[in-house]
């Protein structure tokens, strides 16, 4: 097995690691079930995020699988890892992020995610509309407030993005949800 293909397996590893638990996860109940499982998380996040940080040290923005190649998780592990840490790791990998989507080997609609969620983490407002929050008392997803609604689709297209009411859509939400804020 080459080293390339060593790295795309050991990232596709972290990849899985990444989902196990967000995709069981259901943010509407409040339960210890719950908490147990974003401890398990959290762990794993840490965890993933030293694996991460050794692959980008040894092996540089090249560690990145490209975004056009069949390894689509192996290319998506390590945005997610980075972006599911804590904003002062986020802003330490922001540039990287950056010349990896400017190489073609991530996709330009994971920076914007991370911008969104930098700029939320800050108490600003977001540019493409990516982040949501879970609220308790309503039980559903609400989209944190955004800079400028009225060009929100040309800025989410112009970054691969899907348009905002396709998003929406798929947690029961309308644009009419947003435009109250």
């Amino acid at each position: 097995m080459s080293e390339q293909e060593k790295l795309i397996k050991e990232l596709e590893d972290i990849y899985k690691q990444d989902q196990m638990y967000r995709t069981t996860l259901n943010y509407e109940e409040n339960s210890n079930q719950v908490k147990d499982i974003l401890n398990k998380t959290n762990l794993l996040d840490k965890q993933n995020l030293e694996r991460v940080e050794h692959i980008i040290e040894k092996y540089g923005i090249n560690s990145i699988p490209n975004r056009n190649e069949s390894n689509f998780k192996a290319n998506l592990a390590v945005f997610l890892v980075l972006q599911h840490a804590d904003l002062p790791i986020r802003l330490k990998y922001i540039d990287l992020i950056k010349e990896a989507v400017n190489k073609g080997r991530l996709d330009s609609s994971y920076l914007a995610t991370m911008k969104d969620r930098n700029l939320v983490d800050i108490g600003e407002k977001q540019i493409y509309g990516t982040q949501l929050e879970f609220n308790n008392e309503t039980k559903k997803y609400e989209v944190l407030p955004i800079k400028d609604i009225e060009n929100l689709d040309k800025l989410r297209h112009s970054v691969g993005l899907e348009p905002m009411e396709k998003m929406l859509s798929d947690y029961d939400l309308t644009l009419n949800d947003i435009y109250k804020k």
